[in-house]
């Protein structure tokens, strides 16, 4: 069994191979780290009153959660057994974890702006792929970046 898995939706093609292998080496060492961002917009939630909204959250306590999310592999798979047996769905595998394993908190890995999320035609033009390589990434890096439409399984050992 691999030590590590990163699990990436596919939708965040900007990803750069030397925060894959931060992500990778923070999941390794803390259980469990996922990209995310300081949100640039006011968030609110919605009122109990139809069509208008309840409290404004502060955007300093929030963060935008982002992919690749790395985990120890035992970890993830217990998660995943567990919510499989009790019909539970996350929206992102990190909600998994922090339910099943409160004990083990997940490592934040601060990302900029660049890692967007490709979900509708209007976000194509805003971004252009970085074809840029970092110097500090390695092999296992690059052939993750290559299949980004997978959930991937790092083997620190490859």
């Amino acid at each position: 069994m691999p030590e590590a898995i990163l699990v990436h939706d596919g939708a965040r093609p900007f990803i750069q191979p030397d925060e894959i292998d931060a992500i990778a080496a923070l999941s390794l060492e803390y259980g469990a780290s996922v990209p995310a961002n300081r949100p640039k917009d006011t968030i609110k939630c919605i009122g109990t009153t139809p069509g208008f909204f309840g409290e404004t959250l502060d955007r300093a306590t929030l963060l935008q959660v982002q992919t690749p999310q790395g985990f120890k592999a035992d970890i993830l798979i217990k998660a995943h057994e567990q919510a499989a047996k009790e019909g539970r769905y996350a929206t992102d595998d990190a909600a998994l974890v922090e339910r099943y394993f409160p004990a083990n908190p997940i490592r934040i890995y601060e990302t900029g702006y660049h890692n967007i999320k490709i979900t509708t035609p209007e976000d194509l033009p805003m971004q252009k792929p970085s074809t840029q390589a970092s110097p500090k990434s390695d092999k296992r890096a690059a052939a993750v970046c290559l299949f980004l439409w997978l959930s991937y399984i790092i083997n620190p050992e490859m």
